[in-house]
């Protein structure tokens, strides 16, 4: 015996590409607000991109990850020049080498995607509840 289903059609895939942009977009918002700001310029750098279903958020700037991750304590040479320069209390030093104590990471990253994580239920049921 053959079963026949009469008038059965495939359900629709959902389109979540709303949801994905309103989720990496409150993920990029909690970044920028939890970033640490001397400057601004690696708070500024926070972009979201999308390729194809995925969407990357997070800073562009060349020394995010060591802001994020910190450092072991390292020497410091000059690459292009005899000497480093830079200034200590007004005054212009030059030095051979310079020892870096090293830098405690922010986890800034880290904290802004646990935070957007403990929202995404209810985010989620807004999407689809309205």
């Amino acid at each position: 015996m053959k079963a026949t289903v009469v008038g059965w059609r495939p359900l629709p895939t959902p389109d979540f590409s709303g949801f994905l942009d309103r989720l990496a977009g409150r993920l990029a918002e909690e970044m920028r607000e939890r970033a640490p700001v001397r400057t601004g310029r690696l708070r500024d750098s926070i972009r979201v991109v999308r390729v194809g279903q995925v969407r990357l958020v997070g800073p562009t700037v060349p020394y995010a990850l060591f802001v994020e991750f910190g450092t072991h304590p390292h020497i410091i040479r000059p690459h292009r020049a005899r000497a480093l320069r830079f200034e200590v209390e007004g005054r212009t030093v030059f030095a051979m080498y310079v020892r870096h104590p090293g830098f405690r990471g922010r986890f800034f990253i880290r904290r802004s995607v646990e935070a957007v994580m403990r929202e995404i239920p209810d985010l989620f049921a807004r999407e689809v509840f309205g």
